[in-house]
């Protein structure tokens, strides 16, 4: 080599990486017919699952037209998604006195997990990696 750099090899060995963003589905499974319900997407436990909004992201359907929701350029990570139907139009999960929901509420369960008390975040999340993902929450009625 004469000291001149090639810089197409220079370029072609060099390790670049790139972040791959997936897309992802939730499928709302509900009985309602009017109102608002809202999807949240959480990446940690912060706030899961519903004493605060998630730092993540937030989609609202409208039960007139839609059933699903998309979230997209979601980065590879640990996530978990929270589903309610805001009865009140409050923008939160109303509860009783105990803390239990008292509007429709669900969240995503992976396969073979079983729910006995309230959620956590631990038995809830699922990996998003870079593919697309679609998935299915059910509303149940408190």
């Amino acid at each position: 080599r004469d000291g001149r750099s090639d810089w197409s090899s220079d370029v072609c060995s060099s390790d670049l990486t790139v972040a791959l963003a997936a897309t992802l589905t939730v499928d709302v499974d509900t009985e309602a017919l009017s109102g608002s319900v809202h999807v949240r997407l959480y990446d940690g436990r912060d706030g899961y699952p519903g004493k605060a909004p998630p730092q993540t992201a937030i989609r609202t359907l409208d039960l007139m037209s839609d059933r699903s929701v998309v979230f997209q350029d979601i980065s590879a990570g640990t996530y978990a998604v929270v589903v309610f139907h805001d009865v009140d139009g409050d923008g939160s999960i109303a509860t009783n006195w105990l803390g239990i929901p008292t509007e429709p509420v669900g969240v995503y369960l992976p396969p073979d997990t079983r729910l006995w008390g309230p959620p956590s975040f631990r038995r809830t999340s699922f990996e998003i990696q870079d593919d697309d993902r679609r998935i299915r929450v059910a509303l149940v009625k408190p």
